[in-house]
């Protein structure tokens, strides 16, 4: 009986939220990670995170780095971001190959062009694009 109470005392101090979302993205891409204490529709939230275009997460509530329901709310956030972020590098590799297509230049393996392109910011590969693509 004593280690299930240890479980519950140890569960309480890593989970201080009782509700964490991620329904706000601003104008700029910018997720907001709200957390509220209670379920309580009247409560005001706060914001724990941001999580920009590119995955990065910047902490406003150091508590929220270690919570468990807050991370696993920024984790799907920042994995969702980076699968985005992927499919951005693939347009534009494919816009660079037909850009360069009757050139000199013979693709084969676009590895190489897919690493160097996940290391841009996701403004950049937008600008890059011509729009619609």
């Amino acid at each position: 009986m004593k280690k299930k109470v240890e479980k519950e005392e140890r569960l309480s101090l890593t989970r201080i939220w009782s509700e964490v979302k991620s329904d706000h993205t601003d104008e700029e891409g910018v997720t907001h990670i709200d957390a509220f204490i209670t379920k309580d529709d009247n409560e005001a939230g706060s914001v724990i995170a941001h999580i920009d275009l590119d995955g990065v997460v910047k902490y406003n509530v150091e508590a929220a780095k270690t919570d468990e329901l807050a991370q696993e709310i920024i984790k799907k956030v920042v994995d969702d971001k980076l699968a985005d972020k992927q499919k951005l590098v693939d347009q534009v590799v494919k816009w660079i190959i037909f850009e360069c297509d009757g050139t000199e230049f013979n693709f084969g393996d676009s590895t190489a062009i897919e690493l160097l392109l996940m290391s841009c910011k996701t403004e950049n590969l937008t600008a890059y694009l011509p729009e619609g693509k």
